[in-house]
């Protein structure tokens, strides 16, 4: 991501005001910046979210600027030191994360911490390999299965590359479990769509530069899409330093056409998964009712009420989010 005029204008208009004691802008980055929060995104836009928000933390902000421009301070942000960051906990690699494979695919998997570099790395593994979220307990070839849905570059035959899989869809769960265990901790989600290809998003595809693997905000933002309606009171999205509408809003000027079916289709079929689910007990009805309309509403082409019919099922009550009875 590279910082721009615009930007700098936006960032230099909302410190003037903050000092001046006038009205700042409501939607911009920095309003709010005192909260606790996390930063989801990719990498090459949160180091220059922090960047900023690191150089408008210093009193003396314009002759830090000149010493060191954004850009420049940006790129000795690193996620081992910087807290704000999501992933920053997640530290998955060969040395910390045992993985113990058995011999058989039907029999429990488990995984192991091993040596963490921080406390907060070690403690956030013991949470999330307690969670739902967690492979461990489940049947190798199972998760195998499911590894490979992310990674279709890797061998499903080799044991190392299926284990370098597993490693990686187990940094994918972990970053869907941190969404509710900062939610739990009382953090909000500021979500950084800057440097993402928000249609390949939409319809789970490999970007250039990614090899075959699906990139890990993909996981991330179609968890949030499939329990929007708990996510809702806590996650806010930014472009260009800016709050905009979630990724599935024709509010936002790349949401065309074919990123809203992308989002439709994806609600159809979590709808479609949900009504065979739930049967016909009677208990389930209403719930039947909506997720009907939804599935009629996208048969007849009509993207955004049949996104807005799967989300008014309040989805989250069989998701993860009410496992951990947030």
């Amino acid at each position: 991501m590279e910082i721009t005029q615009m930007h700098m204008e936006g960032i230099n208009r909302w410190i003037r005001n903050y000092f001046r004691g006038l009205e700042q802008d409501p939607d911009h980055y920095l309003n709010g910046c005192e909260d606790n929060w996390l930063l989801y995104g990719t990498d090459t836009a949160q180091r220059p979210y922090l960047a900023v928000l690191d150089l408008v933390c210093q009193l003396e902000y314009e002759n830090s600027l000149r010493k060191a421009p954004i850009e420049k301070h940006a790129r000795g942000i690193t996620k081992g030191d910087e807290s704000r960051i999501s992933n920053s906990k997640i530290v998955f690699n060969y040395d910390t994360l045992l993985i113990q494979a058995t011999g058989d695919g039907t029999r429990p998997f488990s995984l192991a911490g091993g040596n963490f570099p921080t406390d907060q790395s070690r403690d956030f593994f013991n949470r999330f390999n307690t969670s739902p979220f967690s492979l461990s307990g489940l049947p190798f070839e199972k998760l195998r299965i499911g590894s490979l849905k992310h990674d279709n570059s890797q061998n499903p035959v080799d044991p190392d590359d299926v284990l370098g899989t597993l490693r990686f869809y187990a940094v994918r769960r972990a970053c869907k479990f941190l969404l509710y265990d900062a939610i739990s901790q009382g953090f909000k989600i500021r979500y950084v769509l800057d440097d993402l290809n928000l249609t390949a998003v939409a319809g789970k595809a490999a970007v250039a530069g990614n090899g075959e693997k699906v990139p890990v905000c993909t996981t991330e933002l179609r968890e949030i899409f499939r329990s929007w309606d708990f996510f809702r009171n806590h996650v806010t999205f930014y472009l260009d330093f800016q709050k905009v509408a979630p990724p599935w809003s024709y509010a936002n000027p790349w949401c065309d056409v074919n990123t809203m079916y992308l989002w439709a289709w994806y609600a159809n079929h979590l709808a479609t998964k949900q009504i065979n689910k739930n049967g016909t007990v009677p208990e389930v009805s209403y719930e039947n009712s909506i997720l009907f309309s939804c599935q009629t509403l996208f048969d007849q082409h009509n993207w955004v009420p049949a996104i807005a019919h799967y989300h008014a099922s309040k989805p989250s009550r069989h998701r993860h989010a009410a496992m951990l009875h947030l």
